[in-house]
């Protein structure tokens, strides 16, 4: 297409690929200038919403960059990359945008010269391709992305049944076992529901809602618990939980709760 340009954003991890593209600039390594790059600490932070997000301001094509497997400083940082990535490939196809605008590459620090080679061969892919041509309305109607969500269980055990279960949904699922380290993360973070235990050292579950909804009420809760009663149920419900599940549940039952929760008009 001529005299077309494509807009490229890199999303790349702190310590190996931003690395290696300042390596890049000062081995004076020449690459496309139509990357503007986005430093993480870690390319487990590459969120499936952020690529998304970045079509929908006009980007044509996405870059995520990550160390090498086995490499990462926070042990398996890039291994959930590579599993999201996977993902939202298939999630960028069901908006009609082609899953080849998205990359992922594993570049470390001392890979100055192949970060400008990965650069230009993206880039040339892309402009191939031509405009992404997304429409905004389209990936704000769209449910491609079901949504983020965070457990908070001192059993380390739910956190890891509830990944298992939720994320071949396409949903994006990370665990804590401190619940007050859980209400720093969803004060800080973009999480669209929690999945909540009870009966927790140092804080227990109503207080962790009551902290949650207090400061980020848009934040759906659902409580999960072995110790299920009435009153409870009633109590965690006028706190302001969307739901109530006991445990044991089955994967059917956590993913028909967390569809209902998020995704309400689906279940019409």
């Amino acid at each position: 297409m001529n005299g077309f340009e494509p807009k490229i954003v890199g999303l790349v991890c702190q310590w190996c690929t931003y690395t290696g593209a300042d390596l890049a600039g000062t081995s004076r390594k020449k690459y496309s200038p139509n990357i503007r790059l986005i430093r993480m600490m870690c390319s487990g932070r590459a969120d499936p919403a952020f690529v998304l997000k970045a079509f929908e301001m006009g980007a044509d094509g996405v870059l995520v960059g990550g160390c090498h497997p086995g490499d990462c400083h926070y042990i398996e940082g890039n291994y959930k990359t590579l599993r999201r990535m996977l993902l939202t490939k298939r999630l960028l196809g069901q908006l009609g945008i082609e899953p080849e605008r998205l990359r992922l590459e594993w570049i470390s620090a001392s890979e100055g010269e192949r970060f400008a080679e990965v650069v230009d061969e993206f880039t040339d892919q892309v402009r191939k391709l031509g405009p992404a041509m997304v429409s905004p309305e389209r990936m704000k109607t769209t449910h491609a992305y079901p949504g983020k969500i965070l457990v908070i269980d001192d059993e380390e055990i739910v956190g890891k049944s509830c990944d298992r279960i939720l994320t071949p949904a396409g949903y994006t699922v990370e665990y804590v076992t401190n619940p007050k380290k859980g209400v720093e993360k969803v004060l800080a973070g973009n999480y669209d529901l929690v999945l909540l235990d009870l009966r927790m050292p140092e804080m227990d579950g109503v207080e962790v809602l009551k902290r949650i909804k207090e400061k980020r009420p848009e934040v759906e809760v659902v409580i999960i618990t072995a110790y299920s009663s009435v009153d409870t149920a009633v109590e965690t419900l006028k706190t302001g939980a969307k739901d109530y599940v006991p445990k044991p549940f089955t994967p059917d039952e956590l993913k028909d709760v967390v569809n209902k929760t998020l995704h309400p008009q689906k279940q019409a």
